[in-house]
């Protein structure tokens, strides 16, 4: 992308139903990878990570940078990859790049490429909800450039967000805004200090 600007966040990504329980697609899940690491990471997460990584029992309702919402949650909260085993920084790597990734190849690449080995190590990981699938639950990957939120709570656990934010390059909210209200009516709850 030599010399262009441009701007993919804030990215949104979201799906109701997450999963198709019934009819010939049952079973075809939406996001399903985006879920899937991110589970496998927090129940891999022992001793004093795990307990620093799970902030709350229970998922906010939704992704906690919403339209008009500040992007400043604070410090990272939870466990950096930096503290991470192998494995565990191996699947958090394939979890920000499967999110990545659902970028255009060449700004994917640029992006990744972007990531400092430092800014990988600074990165943390946080989970609020349930460890089950088809349980409310969400999680957050923050660090000194972008933020990441997944959450899958509404509909009973069946209507799945990702939202990507750069810190320094954020192009518009409208699409997530116009999202927001055309289909939820609630107020947006918020999750950052442990229960």
């Amino acid at each position: 992308m030599s010399g262009a600007v441009a701007a993919a966040t804030p990215l949104f990504l979201g799906s109701s139903p997450a999963e198709i329980r019934t009819g010939p697609r049952a079973g075809q899940r939406v996001l399903a990878a985006e879920e899937d690491m991110a589970r496998k990471l927090i129940v891999s997460l022992q001793g004093n990570h795990a307990e620093r990584s799970v902030i709350a029992s229970e998922a906010p309702d939704e992704v906690l940078t919403v339209p008009d919402a500040s992007l400043d949650l604070g410090e990272p909260q939870g466990v950096s990859e930096e503290e991470m085993d192998s494995i565990q920084q191996a699947l958090f790597r394939r979890l920000v790049e499967q999110i990545v990734r659902t970028l255009r190849g060449e700004l994917a690449d640029d992006v990744l490429a972007g990531i400092s080995d430092n800014e990988w190590k600074e990165l943390s990981f946080v989970w609020a909800g349930s460890f089950e699938r088809g349980r409310g639950h969400y999680y957050r990957i923050q660090g000194p450039s972008f933020i990441i939120e997944y959450d899958n709570t509404q509909n009973e656990a069946n209507h799945a967000h990702v939202v990507w934010h750069s810190l320094d390059n954020n192009f518009g909210l409208d699409a997530l805004r116009r999202h927001y209200e055309s289909q939820h009516d609630q107020p947006q709850a918020s999750v950052n200090k442990k229960n």
